[in-house]
Order: structure tokens, then sequence, then C-alpha cells
């Protein structure tokens, strides 16, 4: 076993910079309006996985049966496919950026702005990360089948994630090309249009998982111990979604004006805040010692708490991105104006 995931993992490090190069094209594009392309790519790409991931783990004609590396070695043909594609996309300029040779001479000021802007998101990924890790730990200390529906729960709330990430990334980009046209009001009609509309989404789809969670939890397993504590988690979580959603498209707004910093201090305020630590008061409870030696127990709601945890930090960290996007202080966005040269007098 770990023979094989070491061949796998060899190649698969190898993909990463064709990794970060795709998400490079993948953002040129959209900063030029277009987000479809990048998408048509990915796809085709994922297809061509499919397609040889047989030949080069099962062996056919001349590639010989490499097991888990062969799946690696498809994956990283697949995305290298995407990569010379996208490249060839810029090359060629007609999707609204054409990069030219020139382009690729270093500007060290500009680096150094692209790290500043960019950091933030970096500091971003790594708090969701930990504190799935912590949120995961916490739901280890209870049952097997609080484990297992806070699985399933998650897998469902994916659609607010799937969904509300792919209009912040549209968010971001009207943003972006408002803030460059001096139209900031236009920007902010973005964002609460596209705030408003993802929040309806997924307020009906709760709505479908609340009125029927058994079904829904039913999709993944059939354990009547597991479908009873998923039932719990779905009708106090989901109604949340929306707000979970909201957030990020709000954040995309921010991040849309190169605002990065607010965005991530958004995600501490949802996970670090309004959720971690809740979810340490209401499961485990809060005991306080009062003058005199009597002791006052609190909550200690077990794992229902660390249900309530969630839909805690999703309704806190709404309110403050409302409020912090209302203060329009975005609105100046990142990007350094060019004085426009005076024109020649006689």
């Amino acid at each position: 076993m770990y023979v094989e995931a070491l061949g796998y993992i060899e190649v698969i490090f190898l993909s990463l910079p064709l990794i970060f190069l795709f998400f490079a094209f993948r953002a040129a594009l959209q900063g030029a309006g277009d987000t479809k392309t990048a998408m048509w790519l990915m796809l085709l790409s994922a297809g061509l996985n499919v397609v040889i991931d047989p030949i080069f783990i099962l062996g056919w004609g001349p590639v010989p049966a490499l097991g888990t590396q062969g799946a690696a070695i498809a994956t990283f043909i697949a995305r290298g496919a995407a990569v010379v594609a996208g490249i060839g996309i810029l090359l060629t300029g007609g999707y609204g950026v054409r990069l030219r040779l020139s382009d690729l001479k270093p500007d060290w000021k500009l680096q150094r702005r692209l790290i500043e802007i960019g950091t933030p998101a970096t500091i971003d990924g790594w708090a969701r990360s930990f504190s799935s890790v912590v949120m995961a730990a916490f739901v280890a200390q209870f049952s097997v089948a609080a484990i297992a529906a806070y699985g399933i729960g998650l897998r469902l709330m994916s659609i607010s994630w799937t969904v509300a990430g792919a209009v912040g990334q549209a968010t971001a980009t009207g943003v972006g090309q408002n803030l460059g046209a001096n139209t900031p009001d236009r920007a902010a009609e973005v964002v609460w249009k596209a705030t408003a509309a993802t929040m309806a989404v997924l307020f009906a789809a709760a709505g479908l998982v609340v009125t029927f969670p058994a079904v829904a939890i039913g999709i993944f397993i059939d354990d009547a111990a597991v479908i009873a504590e998923g039932i719990v988690f779905l009708r106090i979580v989901a109604p949340s979604w929306a707000f979970f959603g909201g957030v990020m498209v709000i954040q995309g707004g921010f991040r849309g004006a190169g605002v990065t910093k607010v965005a991530m201090v958004l995600s501490f305020l949802s996970r670090w805040i309004f959720r971690v630590p809740v979810a340490l008061v209401l499961a485990f409870g809060w005991v306080y010692t009062l003058p005199g030696g009597l002791t006052v127990a609190a909550f200690d709601w077990g794992v229902d708490g660390l249900w309530w945890a969630y839909a805690v930090g999703a309704l806190g960290s709404f309110v403050v991105a409302v409020f912090w996007f209302r203060l329009g202080t975005w609105k100046g966005g990142v990007v350094d104006r060019e004085e426009p040269t005076p024109a020649p007098t006689d």
C-alpha cells in the first residue's frame, strides 16, 4: 500500500505546476468576463482522464499495467493537455486576453502586489482546512452514527458550496470589471443581486431536505441510527445553507475588488470565532464556579451542539459580511490607475 501511494504521489506532485498554470489561465479569462471556456477545458480534461485511465492502470497495447501510478500518469497527461490548450487560447487572443512573450518579463513591483493580494487567500484556505479537521475531531468524540451522519451531511452541504462558489467567482468578475470601468454602484448591484438569487436557491434546496430529511440521508445509507442522526443534522444546519452561500458570494465581491484581506477575515470569523468556540461550549458544556464555591454547568448538548455551531457560524458571519460590504470601503479597489496623458496644447 505504501509503495503504491508513493508511486502515485511522485507523479501527481509533478502536475502541481500544471494546476497553477491552469488556475492562472482560468483567472485571466474570468477577469475578461469569460467564465465558460475554462469550464469546458476542465470537462474535456476530465473526460480524457477517464478514457486513458484504464490504459495506464490495467495496461493496453504497448503500455504496461502500472496500477495506481498509471492513474497518476493519466491525470498528469490530462492536466497537461488542458494547460497546453489554455496557453494556445491565450496566445491567439480570441477570448478577450492575449498573451505575448514580452508579457512574461518579470515585473517585480507587480509580483509583490500580486503576493500582497493573494497571500490572504492562501491563509483563508489554511483556515478552512484546519477548521474542518478540528470539527471532524469534535464529531469523532461521539457515536459512529453521528460520524457517518456528519459525513453525509457535509456531502449534502456541498450543494451550498458548489452553487455559492460558482456565483462568487462570477461576482468577483463583475465587481472587478465595474470597478475598472469606475462604476462602483453597479459593482454593488452585482453583489446584492447575486447574493439574493443564491440565497433564494439555497433556501429552496434547504426546504426540500428539511421537508424530506430521511429521503435525503437514505440516498447514501440504509441504517436507521445514521438516518435518525442525519435528520437532526439537516433540520438544524440546512436552514443556514443560504447564509453560508450569502457569505461566499459577498466574499467574491471583496475578492473582485482586490480586498482579499476582508474575505480572509470573514472566513476566520465564520470558522474560528463563530463556529469552533461555539461548538466547544454547546457540545461539551461550560462550567463556571460562582463566589462561594457554587458550580454552574450550562449547555452540554452533545453532538447537537456541533450542528448548532454550524448554524450560528453561518448566520453570524453573514451579518458581519453584509454590514462590512455596506460600508463601501472596497469601492476604491486596489488597482493603481494611471493618470491620463494631458492633451497637447497649441
